[in-house]
């Protein structure tokens, strides 16, 4: 595969571009900078890098699931011969983008009812909108798309494009919603339950219809790895794998900095997991393992995000938390290295009590100098408890399908510094871990954490809002 150049309209090998990346990097100029003009400032610790950035390269690419056959079915959406295209890999592979762009020309050449549906949606912006409205915008066709709040029209062709998230809806409800749709795109299908797969498929069932699938392979095979994986797809389905190396932008954007970083800091179970597709095989129980403990160091840290959040709990010795936490972005932290440094997650107070009545319950917020915080939205009775109370506005958090297991890997993410005024999530930080299966010693999938975990549980809600910067890692697996 050749890659476009980050300096021109040159497309060459990976293992050249390595190379001038590394040196670009021993220089300290931009992978912008010509060839011609990084060849007159190397020197001997340039050169060294450059050798061992393209010795990397063949394993860097080497995996690829041994399923996987390296196509690309997206470009296929107008063809008759196939219902169903479905597109698997790892991160950085286009997926999303080509999916976007051949539902775009199918819709600006004919007339189409595009649904495009998640598993989750809640609000507009976690739907694929955004990306279908660029890709409208690039194309040649850009002048007869209007886009509204909630969908997109092509005043020519008379195509739709509308957005659906299938959890929380009945069964007569989706197949009202994807009534007449002739083309479904169901993007991060990983996150599809069973029973979501069951509505769909017979209700798109138009002649000419078709379903595009694009997702990243999780933890364990999903129902839409065994339906396009297994011995027995859907008849009339193209099934192929798209990787990273099959993108020739790759070295055009930050996804090469992002994908060498992970290669020397992952383990390569989870590098190949979230760069080459692979099904995540987790093989040790401790869940967080950047975690310290000390007061934050306020002078070195004057940039930080206020954070609250607070779970329930529900009786006896089950006891309800609340905290206030400050987040480091990698760029804002002052020992910052491009691409290596993570954020950093300050736990500042804890409030943790058992037994609290609901007229109570705004008291633990309070104590932690909270008047905001994001709660377990299983409770909404003691949400509306606090709100009433009138001292702190309290928000219930966006659930859905793997938000429990997202939650966790965006405090992965980060590098953990715990006030020695919270001693119940210092223990709870170090006592969390995987179910293991007692007889191979292996973490039980799918994924069950074991242990306490309220001011854990505090602590995702009230990250569930936030980003974290991709200076170092995201949760978010394009």
């Amino acid at each position: 595969m050749m890659y476009y150049a980050p300096w021109g309209d040159e497309r060459l090998p990976a293992t050249y571009l390595e190379r001038h990346a590394a040196k670009c990097r021993a220089l300290q100029v931009p992978y912008e900078t010509h060839p011609t003009t990084v060849a007159t400032l190397s020197h001997p610790e340039a050169e060294a890098a450059a050798a061992a950035a393209a010795a990397a390269v063949p394993e860097m690419f080497a995996y690829n699931p041994p399923d996987g056959v390296h196509l690309d079915p997206l470009g296929q959406i107008a063809n008759p011969a196939f219902e169903h295209l479905a597109a698997f890999g790892g991160r950085g592979g286009s997926k999303s983008h080509r999916a976007a762009e051949a539902i775009i020309e199918a819709a600006s050449v004919g007339r189409e009812r595009v649904a495009g549906a998640r598993e989750f949606m809640q609000r507009i912006k976690e739907s694929s909108k955004e990306l279908l409205d660029a890709k409208a915008r690039e194309s040649r066709w850009a002048a007869d798309w209007e886009s509204t709040d909630y969908e997109l029209r092509n005043t020519r062709t008379g195509s739709v494009v509308f957005f659906i998230g299938l959890t929380g809806y009945n069964a007569d409800s989706v197949g009202k919603a994807l009534e007449g749709v002739s083309i479904l795109w169901t993007d991060e299908a990983q996150l599809l339950s069973q029973r979501s797969l069951d509505i769909v498929l017979p209700t798109i069932r138009a002649a000419g219809s078709r379903c595009v699938w694009t997702w990243n392979p999780g933890e364990e095979p999903s129902p839409v790895d065994q339906l396009f994986r297994g011995d027995h797809p859907p008849e009339r389905s193209l099934v192929g794998l798209m990787q990273v190396d099959g993108n020739p932008y790759l070295y055009r954007t930050r996804l090469a900095a992002e994908m060498r970083a992970s290669f020397k800091r992952d383990s390569r179970e989870k590098f190949n997991h979230i760069w080459r597709g692979a099904y995540l095989a987790l093989s040790e129980a401790t869940i967080f393992h950047h975690v310290s403990h000390g007061y934050l160091d306020w002078d070195q840290h004057p940039q930080v995000e206020e954070l609250g959040g607070m779970d329930f709990g529900y009786g006896g010795p089950d006891p309800s938390a609340a905290v206030l936490a400050y987040l480091i972005q990698p760029h804002e932290r002052p020992d910052y290295v491009p691409e290596q440094t993570r954020a950093l997650l300050y736990v500042a107070k804890e409030a943790v009590e058992r037994s609290v009545p609901n007229h109570r319950l705004s008291e633990l917020p309070e104590r932690c100098g909270l008047d905001r915080v994001i709660a377990d939205s299983a409770m909404p009775l003691m949400i509306d408890a606090i709100n009433a109370a009138g001292r702190v506005a309290a928000y219930p958090a966006k659930k859905g399908p793997g938000s429990e297991l997202a939650g966790l890997r965006k405090l992965q993410s980060c590098d953990i510094l715990i006030s020695p005024d919270c001693p119940t999530a210092a223990e709870e930080f170090k006592a969390l871990r995987w179910a293991v299966d007692p007889k191979t010693n292996k973490v039980r999938l799918p994924r069950k954490s074991v242990g306490e975990d309220h001011v854990v549980a505090a602590l995702r809600y009230a990250m569930s809002e936030i980003e974290v910067s991709e200076e170092y890692e995201s949760v978010v697996y394009i």
